[in-house]
């Protein structure tokens, strides 16, 4: 009866195991070479990466490769609905300190776990990058490969390019189902 009960827990456990995953990821950057974000207060330029939700999932954490490149550098990291094949409708936002002297490894962990924000199955989202204030300018590193969609923007979101394929902002997601 041991066994059973035994057996019987491992299967159920199975079961019902969280299942997280990095689902999107850029790979790490090959260099240190890469888009230039920065606000002057009428214009500058911010990036925005797409990724598709292949099923309902809530996400976990981020990681972004940049880089300071003035001294305070704060940037905000902005996830965002699809409108249409371009960033859209802001679902949350977090603000980073960038600065050069206080982060040497290049790659900033965001987690999210506390915060359950749901991810719908079958739908594009984006992440943005963009300078948070005037003083602030970061090199978000390019993607290691040039198959991944992305858009950019010279006056802080408020209209953006026509998305293209290419070098995106080095990144990495991960959700749980």
């Amino acid at each position: 009866m041991k066994l059973i009960i035994t057996i019987l827990t491992m299967f159920l456990s199975l079961i019902f195991a969280q299942d997280r995953t990095l689902f999107f990821s850029t790979g790490a950057p090959d260099g240190t070479e890469g888009y230039t974000i920065e606000w002057d207060g009428t214009s500058g330029q911010s990036v925005s990466d797409r990724i598709y939700i292949s099923g309902n999932m809530v996400l976990e954490a981020l990681k972004i490769y940049a880089k300071a490149n003035s001294a305070p550098a704060m940037a905000r990291v902005i996830l965002q609905a699809d409108n249409g094949g371009l960033p859209g409708e802001e679902i949350y936002s977090w603000v980073l300190d960038v600065d050069a002297e206080n982060h040497g490894n290049n790659y900033f962990l965001i987690v999210t776990t506390d915060l359950c924000i749901y991810l719908d199955e079958g739908n594009y989202y984006w992440l943005t990058l963009q300078a948070e204030d005037t003083e602030s300018q970061i090199t978000w590193f390019y993607s290691n490969n040039a198959t991944f969609t992305y858009t950019t923007s010279s006056d802080q979101g408020e209209n953006w390019q026509v998305a293209s394929t290419g070098n995106c902002g080095s990144l990495s997601v991960w959700a749980e189902y």
